[in-house]
């Protein structure tokens, strides 16, 4: 038989001070989306920070739970350059 997640890193939720952290940032500042691509669906996590500090930790946060976010700076002439962490998984958090 085949097994579908076997291709998919699978998301670590077993309590921890990590997920907390997640968790708490979420309801503050960060985000979660989704979309529906055919019969799947993809999730999105994200924050956008001026701090530097703080979205280190949001992204080494999700990696111990098991995602590979991304770290970027995103410059905007309209506003002040925010720090962004991103990741994608197609497992639900």
């Amino acid at each position: 038989m085949h097994n579908p997640l076997n291709r998919m890193n699978s998301v670590r939720l077993e309590p921890s001070l990590k997920l907390a952290y997640v968790i708490g940032v979420m309801f503050g500042d960060g985000s979660v989306s989704f979309r529906k691509s055919g019969r799947s669906y993809k999730y999105r996590i994200r924050l956008k920070v001026v701090d530097r500090e703080f979205a280190e930790e949001f992204k080494r946060c999700l990696e111990a739970l098991g995602l590979k976010p991304s770290l970027r700076l995103e410059r905007d002439r309209s506003r002040c350059d925010r720090w962004c962490v991103e990741a994608n998984s197609n497992m639900s958090f």
